[in-house]
């Protein structure tokens, strides 16, 4: 379970809005098939630090809460 599920709501829709763009990008540029540059260079950091984000709404197992 998260620790709050508000906060973890609202990342994973920023995390979805990234998504899409990333996607309209990669439709409109004609689906190349390697993007990878692309991502990397204009939503990968973003991405992460969402990631990240989320990651940190976990509670760890093993620190007792």
């Amino acid at each position: 379970m998260v620790t709050d599920a508000a906060a973890w709501q609202r990342q994973w829709f920023e995390l979805e809005i990234i998504n899409g763009l990333a996607l309209a990008e990669w439709e409109e540029q004609g689906r190349p098939e390697d993007f990878s540059a692309r991502w990397r260079e204009g939503y990968q950091q973003e991405a992460f630090g969402l990631v990240n984000e989320l990651l940190a709404l976990i509670p760890d197992p093993y620190i007792p809460g």
